[in-house]
């Protein structure tokens, strides 16, 4: 058996700051082949389980949030292009104050300068330089690629899910218990930065004034505006063909951080408070209740689109007021009732010739019950549960390893935003459903797909069970010059006839690749008996 998190986690951050971060040691690691294009499909490990899924799962959501933070590919906080700016006389400062342990001179990130704080929504995850982890993880060796970034534009949907995966990192942290004596003070550091960069990025984004709202297009009724995009280098908004995701992940990432039952000493939350999120969580479930019905979130999307904007009403309905709430349930009722007319007696959903079968039915599984859970739709269990029955009994594939899409005979094809409704509705049917089968498809999911097809690109040696009898490639041996950083790829394809899977989309995708991120964290919350938020 594996140890819990709480175990892995206390075990490897009093081994040494670098260890609790993930360093790379030859002692744990034996030479690692260059990425190629395709891997072997062969079966998963013999005695891969649930918990095993869940570990990885954490350490995934970890990985991808972390190198994020630190990479410098979207929005600094301090600018670093400005060294007169006053926010770097803060950023040092607030260093200051988050260190627990400030006479052990070490602080858990060495030369740390900025935080990324909005992620380009699409970026090339290769390293500049050779990536140094240990003794601890410095913070100019981690910078990816700016040159390769194909667009340095953020949106609200990226911006959105980072400040959320954020904050429910700091969460994560917190869980240890009292890390200012459990762990030498390095998680309670940790979660302090985490959180000081969620609020310095909840303002930036969404706060007064904020790049991705479209303050013009406000009114005095308390809706609010979301602009397409901003690029921050040109200094240009995009207010043109705004998404229903957009506002769904907002609304998702402003209700986690009004439900924070109290703000770290040490961080400054600037311009916006658990209060101001809470009105902002209001206006942003207003927005999509005035601007949308079922038929334009399909249309956009498809329908595991109105599967996620479900999840996002249950999640507000824990922290949305009671002005807001009445409209939020009305139109929740209209979204299933809209969902039901595609769903068969056996739970299976009517899908379009584009959507993924698997990700519409874990899309959708998650939301119902979310949103059943959260606004007391008073829906029929079994009708959940057919759903859910659905995906694990109807979409898996034990001959190819993954999940049909049925969209081809040839391929199976997967983006990362389809594998996080597939997790999402997994962590669903973990929750409801009974008996060993969703939780052997689970393991199987995640040791023969994410593992097999790289969908997860590198691993940190701290994320490698001791027992394991394989690894991902670490991060500096993942291919390119430097190496590449531990984030999900874009996309990859499974071929039936050479049994094969293949990377073919490279690109880390910031809105995509977190959501994904947030789904595999929920996965490991679950194991611990925290509540998913």
């Amino acid at each position: 058996m594996q140890p819990s998190r709480r175990a892995v986690l206390s075990g490897l951050a009093t081994g040494g700051l670098g260890v609790a971060f993930g360093a790379t040691t030859a002692a744990t690691r034996e030479d690692d082949a260059d990425e190629g294009d395709e891997t072997d499909a062969a079966d998963g490990v013999n005695g891969y389980d649930l918990e095993d899924a869940q570990r990885d799962g954490y350490w995934y959501f970890r990985h991808n949030v972390e190198s994020v933070l630190l990479g410098g590919a979207g929005v600094q906080f301090p600018d670093r292009k400005y060294a007169d700016d006053p926010d770097h006389e803060s950023f040092a400062e607030a260093v200051d104050d988050l260190d627990a342990e400030p006479d052990d001179e070490e602080f858990p990130v060495e030369g740390l300068t900025s935080l990324t704080i909005a992620p380009y929504e699409t970026s090339n995850p290769q390293y500049v330089t050779r990536p140094t982890f240990s003794p601890r993880p410095v913070q100019a060796t981690l910078r990816w690629d700016g040159d390769g970034a194909t667009t340095r534009e953020i949106t609200p949907a990226g911006a959105a899910w980072f400040v959320h995966a954020a904050f429910e990192l700091a969460r994560a942290f917190d869980d240890l218990g009292d890390p200012s004596t459990e762990v030498d003070g390095v998680a309670e550091e940790y979660s302090a930065l985490f959180e000081l960069a969620g609020w310095r990025g909840l303002e930036y984004a969404f706060g007064d004034g904020g790049v991705l709202r479209d303050e013009a297009d406000e009114d005095d009724e308390g809706v609010l505006a979301l602009a397409r995009s901003y690029d921050p280098e040109a200094d240009e908004t995009t207010f043109e063909d705004e998404r229903a995701i957009d506002y769904a992940a907002t609304v998702w990432c402003l209700s986690t951080v009004a439900d924070r039952a109290d703000v770290h000493p040490a961080v400054e939350t600037a311009g916006i408070d658990v209060e101001d999120a809470t009105d902002l969580a209001d206006s942003t479930a207003r927005a999509i209740v005035d601007a949308y019905d079922a038929e334009t979130i399909a249309d956009e999307g498809g329908i595991a689109n109105v599967g996620l904007v479900l999840s996002v009403l249950g999640r507000y309905g824990s922290v949305g007021t009671d002005d807001a709430l009445p409209d939020v349930e009305r139109f929740g009722t209209d979204l299933v009732a809209s969902v039901d007319d595609a769903i068969d007696d056996d739970g299976r959903i009517a899908t379009g010739d584009e959507e993924h079968q698997a990700a519409v039915q874990g899309a959708v599984g998650q939301g119902l019950d979310l949103a059943n859970d959260g606004l007391g739709l008073g829906l029929d269990d079994d009708g959940v549960d057919d759903v859910l029955s659905s995906l694990v009994d109807d979409s898996w594939s034990d001959e190819d390893g993954t999940f049909d899409d049925e969209r081809a005979n040839e391929t199976i094809a997967t983006t990362v935003w389809e594998a996080g409704d597939i997790v999402g509705g997994l962590n669903a049917a973990l929750s409801r459903l009974e008996g060993d089968e969703v939780r052997d498809v689970t393991a199987a999911f995640m040791d023969r797909t994410v593992h097999n097809s790289a969908l997860q690109r590198a691993q940190l040696d701290a994320a490698v069970a001791p027992d394991a009898a394989y690894w991902l490639p670490s991060p500096a041996n993942a291919g390119g010059w430097f190496g590449q950083a531990p984030v999900f790829n874009g996309a990859v394809e499974y071929r039936r006839d050479a049994e094969l899977w293949q990377v073919v989309d490279r690109a880390f995708h910031a809105s995509e690749a977190l959501y994904a991120a947030c789904q595999f964290g929920w996965l490991a919350a679950n194991s611990e008996g925290v509540t998913a938020q």
